[in-house]
């Protein structure tokens, strides 16, 4: 019998740039950079979207075509950390940090997300992550009459995904 992984083992962390030596290669010891990269999983509301999108084409054809084509060119990826809010805001936990890394505008991360292991183990070769070059854009706050406070970090793809990627050591 196979079991499904649950929402709890699903780790949400941004990454600055310096963070990696190499953003192609990155190693468990960028990844475990309590300075460069934050793990906020447990303020991520989980309408969370960070995935790949339908390629750009180019749908172009020469003379020599018999048929419709469709060349991919680019690929797309898209993304929105909605995140909790915290009633005190001087608070230290995890909702103000994460409120705190998406708050502005203008902020380049490394988006990633690590699906398989409960949420706070630490990075190791071998695991699998998947890491998207994004900016951050002005943030809008999601309030309604029964849910809490949350903020909507808006991102900016950058061009660079790296999907299902296992960490080297």
């Amino acid at each position: 019998m196979s079991n499904r992984t649950l929402r709890g083992n699903v780790e949400v962390f941004l990454a600055y740039p310096e963070a990696f030596a190499n953003a192609a290669t990155p190693t468990a010891a960028e990844l475990n950079s309590a300075v460069y990269v934050h793990k906020i999983s447990c303020a991520v509301d989980d309408d969370f979207t960070l995935n790949l999108t339908s390629s750009d084409t180019d749908d172009s054809r020469s003379i020599c075509d018999v048929a419709k084509v469709s060349t991919p060119t680019f690929d797309k990826y898209e993304g929105t950390l909605p995140i909790f809010r915290d009633e005190d805001v001087t608070a230290t936990g995890v909702f103000n940090l994460a409120f705190n890394l998406l708050k502005a505008k203008g902020i380049r991360y490394w988006v990633g997300v690590r699906v398989g292991l409960p949420q706070g183990t630490a990075f190791a070769a071998g695991q699998i992550v998947s890491l998207f070059d994004f900016e951050t854009d002005y943030p809008g706050d999601i309030a309604d009459a029964t849910s809490p406070m949350r903020l909507e970090g808006r991102l900016k793809p950058q061009g660079t995904a790296l999907v299902e990627y296992e960490v080297a050591a």
